[in-house]
């Protein structure tokens, strides 16, 4: 009979530290671009290379393309059957390697595994009682073994779990970070470094707990960001960006993004704020810049493309700045989201573009920079969240944060 080679990712000594330390259960707290896809990949294989069934898990369905790619590319000579609807693997030695996604986790009930890897376990909520419940009979038959995989996040349950290794002989942890991984240049590492915010660098990269609860959202702002004598005026040869907010206090900033020869200036040069309904609060800004003869470029808040009893006609409040703008639909909504930025990445993001552009403010937008001054983080169990408990609060801060999402991304990388 012909011998058939497949052939498994090299690892290096990081992953191989793992492996070669490994208990019964274990936590990887990695950083980004340790390598721990190809090291899932290897401790999946593994085993269903010797006849036996592995379970692979994730937060939600959609993360498992990039593994689920990866497996079926080095298992492709002995697979004997593939499912990729429901992510199943069957190979000719007896083996079965399946995926799934945690998101209800009561879905994988009844399998039992040689090796379960659970993957972005700090984003799988209430993970101990998922695994206690629901995971840990799954290893019962086969005694199998369990890994746990994730960049961490301060308090959640993946945290707990990390630390069982101090009260238990079979659980083991270990810390990774892109340092850890012989295959990225540390000139990378530092380019990396300067371009990403301290504390996100330190979680993401250095796979540490970073306590976020009660940071300023704006971390990077500066007190040196604010024109004292209200100098930014709005340069006609470039568009005027009005970012609205549709909540309980409708509001809108006037923005302008110049190219300089050092980079980018971006502007905040007016607030506004609601005066009576969609309408009239749409006509008031358009007459205030309509006589400077600029061009307008509308984004915001994602909610406003859905129909609203204050819009009149009841149609979204997109549609009223475009009917009140005198602008086509793919004018108005080009630069709109389908859907708002998470407030983790919208945080990384925007203080990366306070770090590298210019960015200014007219001391007269005094609400939008109470904004920068006092709105912070909150977290719970691994939620980030922006602290509107205020209610007057952080509405001028999303316009702010919506034209760094839809108007700075091919600009500041």
């Amino acid at each position: 009979m012909p011998t058939i080679q497949i052939e498994l990712p090299e690892l290096h000594p990081g992953q191989l530290d793992i492996i070669n330390n490994a208990k019964r259960f274990n936590v990887g707290r990695c950083g980004r671009r340790f390598g721990k896809t190809f090291l899932a990949a290897e401790l999946l294989i593994d085993p269903a290379l010797d006849g036996y069934p592995t379970g692979y898990f994730t937060p939600i369905y959609k993360t498992l393309l990039e593994i689920w790619e990866q497996v079926v590319k080095t298992l492709d000579p002995i697979i004997k059957r593939k499912n990729t609807v429901d992510r199943r693997i069957e190979l000719i030695t007896g083996g079965v390697i399946e995926f799934w996604s945690l998101k209800h986790g009561d879905a994988p009930r009844g399998r039992k595994y040689k090796r379960i890897i659970v993957d972005e376990a700090a984003f799988i909520d209430d993970l101990k009682n998922k695994f206690d419940k629901v995971l840990r009979p799954m290893l019962a038959d086969f005694l199998g073994d369990a890994y746990f995989f994730s960049s961490p996040i301060d308090g959640t349950d993946f945290q707990q779990l990390d630390e069982k290794s101090q009260t238990s002989k079979n659980w083991a942890s270990f810390h990774k970070s892109i340092l850890d991984n012989p295959n990225i240049s540390r000139q990378e590492i530092e380019e990396i470094k300067a371009d990403t915010p301290g504390d996100v660098f330190d979680q993401e990269y250095m796979a540490e707990y970073v306590v976020f609860n009660g940071k300023l959202f704006a971390a990077s702002y500066k007190e040196t960001m604010i024109c004292q004598n209200n100098e930014l005026a709005i340069d006609p040869y470039y568009p005027l960006i009005l970012s609205f907010d549709f909540n309980i206090k409708l509001s809108c900033l006037a923005q302008q993004i110049i190219e300089t020869p050092n980079g980018y200036e971006w502007r905040t040069i007016d607030e506004h704020h609601r005066d009576g309904g969609y309408e009239s609060f749409f006509r008031g800004i358009k007459e205030i810049y309509d006589e400077l003869g600029v061009n307008y470029i509308i984004n915001g808040d994602a909610t406003g493309q859905g129909r609203s009893a204050e819009a009149n006609g009841n149609v979204s409040a997109y549609e009223q700045i475009r009917e009140v703008f005198n602008m086509s639909v793919k004018e108005v909504v080009r630069f709109v989201p389908s859907v708002n930025p998470g407030h983790y990445n919208s945080f990384v993001d925007y203080n990366h573009a306070l770090d590298k552009v210019d960015f200014k403010v007219n001391k007269r937008c005094e609400e939008f920079i109470l904004d920068l001054k006092r709105v912070k983080v909150i977290t719970d169990k691994g939620k980030f969240h922006i602290d509107k408990s205020d209610i007057k609060r952080g509405h001028l801060l999303d316009c702010s944060r919506y034209t760094r999402f839809a108007m700075l991304p091919k600009i500041i990388r």
